[in-house]
């Protein structure tokens, strides 16, 4: 047929040296291991190795449900919360605020995150049964705290509402003055 002969004519092995190489071999490897799913080659090395034993303990993450012994957490369950957005506001508003007020809301949020770093740490090492690893939980408890309230409630959301108040700014042309006489001193 005439689209076997087309396809005989512009076969690549033809057109270009195709070599065969250790890194291409091990991605066909890997291939066959992981089956016919797109080739991840995260997913080949954890397949090969060993199983890992679970962490004793574990972070619960940050949601909106209760917790199931009833108790309220001061820091996420309560107004107290919207403190840890208050940068979000002060990055939103910078054109009304004083100088020092886009600094004093990233304050106010990084106290906030402190706080609830704090918070969190004492109740895992509180939670601990072993004594010799109340040390360990809440300091992992305590760096997990810190590390993604920081990156989620402050970095993040603050560099892109920054980046889209500039951009904003930018593309506007500015404003025209004022019409009229403008007042005088009596």
């Amino acid at each position: 047929t005439a689209t076997a002969d087309s396809s005989a004519h512009l076969s690549p092995i033809k057109m270009f040296a195709v070599r065969s190489t250790s890194a291409v071999a091990v991605n066909a490897a890997a291939v066959r291991r992981v089956g016919a799913k797109k080739f991840n080659p995260l997913a080949a090395h954890v397949a090969r190795k060993a199983p890992v034993a679970k962490a004793r303990f574990s972070v619960q993450a940050n949601s909106s449900s209760p917790s199931p012994d009833g108790e309220v957490d001061l820091y996420r369950d309560t107004p107290l919360r919207y403190m840890g957005y208050s940068n979000e506001v002060g990055e939103a508003f910078v054109a009304f605020l004083p100088e020092w007020g886009v600094p004093a809301s990233y304050g106010v949020a990084a106290l906030y995150v402190l706080a609830d770093t704090v918070d969190k740490g004492k109740k895992a090492a509180d939670g601990e049964a072993d004594e010799s690893q109340k040390m360990k939980r809440g300091a992992i408890v305590s760096l997990d705290t810190f590390t993604w309230q920081m990156l989620a409630s402050v970095f993040w959301p603050g560099s892109f509402i920054r980046c889209v108040v500039n951009a904003t700014s930018t593309a506007l042309p500015p404003p025209p003055p004022p019409r009229g006489n403008p007042p005088t001193a009596p």
